[in-house]
């Protein structure tokens, strides 16, 4: 109840937006505006990927499924995050009751964790897809994936538990205009904990798969290279050894090329590491001021930005899809034309981009 009521009071100790100078309603305008747009784009964005890989056959293998779930926590954010932080902006506060506001504080805990372990899985499995194929197709199965995608969110629920039980807390935080964590010095510990434990064990992790593809990659470049000189040889003297012999040669450089890595699959790992590179991006600033600013001395107005271009990574990604993935780009305009609902399957002639069980 006391907690409540401090929020409470909180909210109503703030500046009233009628009352701030011309500058500063424009700021807030502004922001307003550029989360109106970045909730419709990647609610409408991320229903669009899940409807994709759901009505298509081509794009139903394991990897799509965690983006599906990346999508999910995305589209959280969207409905949920995205409007009660614009609510927060134009009341200068925080409206509603403090137990309301925990919720929401958890949600968007939830959803953070939720992306970065995510991304963890896409990584690892695209490291099983390229690195160590032998094991791919029994650990990443349909089955399989699908409980590697609640696990995650299994695991997520768990960075939540000690705040909702008050280690650490959530609350109103007046410098972001967002519910997460409150400006305490407890929370700021528990935050400071949580990175160290989820980001770094995920960035080193991350790190290592990709690390391990590159490294692929390059041999399987420097094998095509050598195989294709090979191969120009033997043509060469074709005229010169019999047929038997240049049958056993060229039977030798197609088993040397067994293990190298599908292009379908490569190109899949690179589009997926600009999905990593892209959150990265968009959270950075937030992290780092969050670490290094214990005692809130930058501009409440940095602060928010922040929080906006981390927000903005939920809407980012179907746009990355699109670009990247044709298969993605294809069923996106069948979907937009509702040509996907009269003939499922009918438009749907690619093949899948692994071997892995379909849905």
């Amino acid at each position: 109840m006391d907690e409540e009521i401090s929020t409470t009071e909180l909210a109503s100790s703030r500046v009233p937006f009628s009352f701030l100078d011309p500058g500063m309603q424009v700021a807030i305008c502004l922001q307003v505006v550029i989360l109106i747009i970045i909730g419709l784009v990647g609610l409408f964005g991320n229903t669009l990927t899940i409807i994709a890989i759901v009505r298509t056959k081509s794009l139903r293998i394991t990897t799509n499924y965690f983006l599906a779930n990346l999508a999910i926590a995305d589209i959280l954010i969207c409905v949920i995050i995205d409007p009660f932080y614009i609510v927060s902006l134009l009341y200068r506060g925080w409206p509603l009751s403090g137990a309301f506001c925990k919720t929401v504080g958890a949600i968007t805990c939830l959803t953070l964790a939720a992306s970065v372990i995510n991304l963890l899985a896409i990584s690892v499995n695209r490291y099983y897809c390229i690195v160590r194929t032998k094991l791919y197709a029994s650990l990443f199965n349909s089955r399989r994936t699908v409980m590697y995608c609640l696990a995650i969110w299994g695991i997520s629920f768990l960075t939540i538990v000690l705040p909702s039980a008050g280690v650490g807390d959530f609350g109103f935080n007046e410098s972001q205009m967002i519910c997460a964590y409150p400006p305490t010095e407890e929370a700021w510990i528990y935050q400071i904990v949580s990175m160290v434990i989820m980001f770094m064990a995920s960035t080193i992790v991350i790190l290592f798969c990709y690390y391990n593809i590159y490294k692929k990659m390059q041999d399987s470049t420097r094998r095509t290279r050598s195989t294709s000189t090979s191969s120009e040889h033997i043509s060469n003297v074709n005229n010169v050894v019999d047929k038997k012999s240049t049958f056993a040669r060229m039977k030798s450089h197609r088993s040397a090329n067994v293990m190298v890595p599908k292009t379908r699959d490569i190109r899949v790992a690179k589009t997926l590491l600009i999905v990593l590179l892209t959150f990265v991006i968009c959270w950075t600033p937030s992290v780092t001021l969050t670490v290094f600013d214990k005692n809130y001395m930058a501009p409440d107005l940095l602060r928010q930005m922040f929080s906006i271009l981390a927000l903005t990574n939920s809407s980012v990604n179907p746009f990355i899809y699109a670009w990247r993935n044709r298969s993605f780009r294809q069923a996106y305009i069948r979907i937009i034309k509702c040509r996907h609902w009269l003939k499922p399957g009918q438009y749907d002639t690619e093949k899948p981009e692994d071997s892995t069980t379909r849905l």
